[in-house]
């Protein structure tokens, strides 16, 4: 089954360099029928002027993104660590 880490950028500041870090939102995967995705969110992204920024990424074994963005990957449901 085809899955997708959920994430958010928080940007930052450190020592004056301008720096982003990525909290893990929840998990997306296609439904059965294959027209869409689900979306399993164990957080929401803070608004900004009403919209949300919510990015997937293939899953790896740091929990950070790759780059590239969304790419897909196959794992089975019991597979799946956070």
């Amino acid at each position: 089954m085809a899955r997708w880490n959920l994430t958010t950028p928080i940007p930052y500041v450190q020592n004056g360099e301008e720096k982003t870090k990525w909290l893990q939102l929840g998990v997306m995967f296609e439904n059965k029928a294959g027209n869409g995705y689900n979306l399993i969110l164990d957080a929401m992204p803070a608004s900004v002027g009403g919209k949300f920024k919510i990015m997937a990424f293939e899953p790896n074994d740091d929990h950070k993104p790759k780059s590239g963005g969304f790419k897909q990957t196959s794992v089975e449901d019991d597979e799946i660590t956070f």
